[in-house]
């Protein structure tokens, strides 16, 4: 992802093609949720969700690759199954993000992902059994890759950065009433 600038380590064992799921959910448009390289090599049989986002360029690559996209509008609940649900929340920010709440009969899982936490969705979720989010400062190049910044400042960055990151992290487990985190 993000022009070869990630990678495994160590190297995965399971390779896309090996892929055999019922249903693919996909957040957001960024190239380490969304790695195009990675979906031509996955069937395409294999349904992808997706947010309904105005901009549909998720929506147009995916078909132009050759998938079954299934779009669900904000605050929208999907059944995948008699016992599995799923419903497309929108964040608070600015970017083309998404939150998802994945139901399995009684268990709930919020996938927070990049989102960050909105507020508004507590009264019609809660409690949730796991809250899964990031767990770091990003895919960012900044500080680490910045000459403007020095070394100092930029470990006194991450390190409050991730902190915050932390206590966000609580945040949401305590406000959605989860008792699992899952990065």
């Amino acid at each position: 992802a993000f022009l070869g600038f990630w990678y495994h380590y160590p190297k995965v064992k399971t390779q896309p093609e090996d892929i055999k799921v019922d249903f693919i959910v996909i957040t957001h448009e960024h190239s380490d949720h969304f790695h195009v390289p990675t979906l031509k090599r996955i069937n395409r049989k294999i349904p992808i969700i997706i947010p309904n986002f105005p901009n549909q360029r998720m929506h147009k690559i995916l078909k132009e690759i050759g998938f079954k996209v299934i779009l669900i509008d904000f605050g929208e609940k999907i059944s995948l199954s008699d016992r599995i649900y799923v419903t497309c929340y929108e964040p608070k920010g600015l970017w083309n993000d998404s939150i998802q709440l994945i139901e399995f009969d009684s268990f709930k899982w919020l996938n927070l992902n990049d989102a960050g936490i909105n507020q508004s969705l507590v009264k019609k979720i809660f409690p949730v059994d796991v809250v899964s989010s990031t767990f770091s400062f990003g895919a960012s190049g900044y500080p680490l890759t910045w000459s403007s910044v020095s070394k100092k400042d930029a470990y006194k960055f991450m390190i409050n950065s991730n902190n915050g990151r932390i206590e966000q992290i609580k945040h949401a487990m305590d406000i959605y009433g989860a008792k699992y985190f899952v990065p």
